[in-house]
């Protein structure tokens, strides 16, 4: 009994000690003792805040004992091993495969074009690059992967406003840099940065785009172009596959746009240069030349929050315009997962792996699997890699 009373008056005093703590502001809710550790809905709360006033909400939210700079400092830290870790893969890939570094050049669409070969040979292409130069920043922007808003941020370094042109993309020539010296200074001594996203992913915001969606003038004599291509390509790999002719059951004459079958057909048969539409589904190993330009961030629109944010930080773009994507969640929403599965389980399976062996660098070096892919569409996840020994 005498023992029972004084673990009760024990717990009585602790609960009224702690309360104490707690009331009087020594003591604050451990949830909060670092950014990390919040939940992904309250996570993304916190990520759709102005730059300007990310430092004063960290204050309001860091514990007793840890003000805003010890906040900033960890998720910065945890932010760059990433980075490294990130930059490490993208090196042991370009050693691993013996990709070849050649000079720079203004633009590729004037260079020779060269095939896909397991020796890959880089180009890097002044024309890809955009350059704030107040800032000392340098960003390889890729189509379909947040480059409205990246080249709407940097022409607002500028001094432009962006929100007033049809396009953001009919400027960007203003943000290139002038000349090869001007490129050699950035490459050497500019905070450098890319994003990328799951490759066909990318594909298939693409298709919907361009194929689909958008009222653009030049896009319908160019959909019936993909539309045509793609159908012939169908029809010639069936007729050797089953030595009789027969339609694809993507395959409809009355259908207006391509499908996404065909759309993949038409790029494989493409030199993936990006050139023109072609742009819009160049290789980022082919468009950004990793290996021969290091990147101090290799962000991912999978984790663009954190990424936009430390960039941001990190060149101090945030003193001339807001951080791009603040309004947008990186999980995709029920909405586009079956979006997802739609498409991709309209597909062959042979087809996905073919866009895969045509993309196998990016997949590899930005540490992507086709297997998210393959499961989405309904299909058994590879095991090994004996199927790129088979024809196709």
């Amino acid at each position: 009994m005498a023992n029972r009373q004084r673990s009760g008056l024990l717990a009585l005093i602790s609960v009224v000690v702690i309360g104490h703590l707690f009331f009087s502001g020594t003591l604050r809710p451990l949830t909060f003792v670092d950014v990390a550790s919040v939940r992904e809905p309250n996570r993304r709360k916190l990520n759709m805040i102005d730059a300007a006033t990310w430092s004063n909400v960290i204050g309001d939210i860091a514990p007793h004992n840890q003000g805003p700079s010890d906040v900033i400092y960890s998720f910065n830290s945890r932010q760059e091993l990433k980075y490294r870790q990130r930059n490490q893969r993208v090196s042991e890939v370009c050693r691993r495969r013996g990709i070849l570094k050649s000079p720079v050049v203004m633009d590729t669409a004037n260079a020779t074009n060269l095939q896909f070969s397991p020796l890959e040979v880089e180009r890097p292409s002044v024309s890809h690059f955009s350059v704030a130069k107040s800032f000392r920043t340098m960003g390889c922007f890729l189509n379909k992967v947040a480059s409205s808003s990246l080249v709407s941020a940097f022409l607002a370094v500028r001094g432009f406003r962006p929100e007033k042109l049809y396009s953001p993309h009919s400027l960007v020539s203003l943000l290139r840099p002038s000349n090869l010296d001007e490129f050699g200074e950035a490459n050497e001594t500019y905070f450098k940065f890319l994003f990328v996203r799951h490759p066909m992913d990318r594909l298939l915001s693409c298709y919907l785009d361009k194929m689909v969606q958008s009222d653009h003038v030049s896009l319908p004599p160019y959909r019936r172009y993909v539309q045509k291509t793609g159908r012939k390509i169908i029809r010639t790999r069936q007729a050797k596959k089953l030595r009789t002719f027969t339609l694809s059951k993507s395959i409809k004459k009355e259908q207006a746009n391509p499908t996404f079958e065909e759309f993949l057909e038409f790029i494989l048969n493409t030199n993936l240069e990006g050139v023109g539409y072609e742009s819009h589904w160049v290789p980022y190993s082919r468009y950004c030349a990793p290996c021969s330009v290091t990147y101090d961030v290799i962000g991912k629109l999978e984790t663009a929050a954190d990424d936009f944010r430390y960039v941001w930080s990190r060149a101090g773009l945030g003193s001339k315009t807001s951080i791009p994507w603040v309004n947008r969640v990186s999980s995709p929403s029920r909405d586009e997962i079956d979006l997802k599965r739609r498409y991709y389980s309209s597909l062959p399976r042979d087809l996905i792996l073919r866009v895969f062996q045509r993309f196998r660098i990016d997949f590899e070096m930005f540490d992507y699997s086709i297997n998210d892919t393959l499961l989405r569409a309904g299909y058994a996840p590879l095991t090994d890699n004996s199927w790129l020994f088979q024809p196709p």
